[in-house]
């Protein structure tokens, strides 16, 4: 028969047993608590890194673009450096050509009207007198030297003759927009009434007008659509209207 020792005995052992296992299970409640956390920490961790590294990835593309964007811009930039720089040399070798010939022509001209002087003589002053455009350099106003003489010449005639009045017309080539040819001509035509009222022919006896590209005498482009050099130097020009006070008449004009 077990006496009340043992049962008690047995009873407290029962009781260690069971307090044993509920603390061991609170144990593992606890660590099982403690790794859901680490893997939730872990997770998110790792959620984190990716959207880094997928962040990191479209920087690096946008960098990329915003270099090829800035390489383009770069090399459209210098295709139009490159543009105005061969339209500049076109311009500048054009003026030099034209240029030369103008001064081929001066020339030229010069040796014809010593020519025609010389087999002339047997004329009057009157038939024998002729009064020539004056041409200019491509988007210049100053004055050639044969055209200093030709308005040396139109300064003689003028101061022989007080009756006669002189009307200047400056008109320019088509090259450059209407509004500035219409100022360049108005330029090469008071270039001419300067040189003629510095050599002293009164402002009464002297007018200018000017017309720009408006009045061409040759064509500014060949039949092709070309340029046309020659017939652009000749549209650079100042004409003379010469005429008796108080007529309508024109005495002489080209």
């Amino acid at each position: 028969m077990i006496s009340m020792s043992e049962i008690k005995m047995q009873s407290e052992s029962v009781q260690e047993k069971v307090t044993n296992v509920s603390a061991e299970l609170a144990l593992a409640q606890e660590e099982s608590i403690a790794n859901q956390g680490e893997n939730d920490q872990f997770e998110i961790i790792a959620a984190a890194q990716e959207q880094a590294k997928k962040q990191a990835i479209v920087q690096e593309n946008r960098k990329k673009e915003e270099a090829r964007i800035a390489q383009v811009k770069t090399q459209e930039d210098a295709r139009r450096l490159a543009e105005v720089k061969a339209k500049e040399l076109a311009r500048d070798e054009r003026a030099k050509l034209e240029a030369q010939l103008a001064a081929k022509e001066e020339v030229a001209e010069a040796e014809k009207v010593t020519s025609a002087a010389a087999d002339d003589d047997s004329l009057d002053e009157k038939e024998n007198l002729v009064f020539r455009n004056i041409i200019f350099d491509f988007d210049k106003s100053d004055l050639r030297l044969l055209s200093q003489k030709e308005l040396d010449k139109i300064y003689a005639y003028l101061d022989k003759n007080p009756k006669y009045v002189l009307q200047l017309d400056g008109h320019a080539d088509w090259i450059g927009t209407v509004e500035y040819n219409l100022s360049l001509s108005e330029r090469r035509a008071k270039q001419a009434y300067k040189y003629l009222r510095v050599k002293g022919i009164s402002d009464e006896r002297i007018v200018y007008q000017f017309y720009g590209e408006a009045l061409p005498v040759a064509p500014n482009a060949n039949a092709d659509g070309t340029d046309n050099p020659e017939g652009r130097q000749l549209n650079r020009r100042c004409e003379f209207d010469l005429k008796e006070e108080g007529t309508a008449d024109i005495i002489l004009k080209f």
